[in-house]
């Protein structure tokens, strides 16, 4: 791992109905984050589950394609699916993007996985995670229960 922090800038998109995705601005964003929830009335009141946190270096929209051709575990949450597509604003060139975008998702996932309203299916980051390089994490749009700010040091496995 380097030792030098830098900053990145994730800006969330609203949500929208995963069958809508088409919709979204950053559907065809080639790399990026993105945090999937379900939403479902219970007892008269709309609840919101975010299920699962992902990264891609494709767009957005072959990504969860993916995930919907091959029924992965998110997609039978019950409730209807949203996507927020996290577009990465800021970050140094001389980072490697794939190593970048597993360090966003780890921090992630290790930052909402004992949220009330997270329950996320994210299995094998939930209990082992890698963490590339060292990052401050502004979150910024229609993050859900992501925090505003991370700091990837703060996650660091013991």
């Amino acid at each position: 791992m380097i030792n030098r922090i830098f900053n990145v800038e994730i800006n969330w998109a609203k949500p929208i109905a995963v069958d809508n995705r088409f919709n979204s601005a950053h559907y065809d964003e080639q790399i990026g984050i993105y945090l999937i929830s379900t939403k479902f009335t219970r007892n008269g009141v709309l609840c919101e589950k975010f299920v699962y946190v992902g990264e891609t270096m494709n767009s957005f929209d072959t990504r969860i394609f993916q995930h919907i051709e091959k029924s992965s575990e998110w997609s039978k949450s019950y409730g209807q699916k949203y996507i927020r597509f996290g577009k990465i604003e800021k970050y140094p060139n001389w980072v490697e993007t794939k190593e970048l975008l597993l360090t966003l998702e780890s921090t992630i996932i290790q930052s909402i996985k004992d949220h009330p309203n997270a329950r996320l299916v994210n299995k094998r980051q939930i209990n082992s995670w890698t963490i590339y390089y060292d990052i401050n994490v502004e979150n910024v749009g229609y993050r859900g229960i992501v925090p505003p700010e991370l700091c990837t040091r703060d996650y660091y496995e013991e």
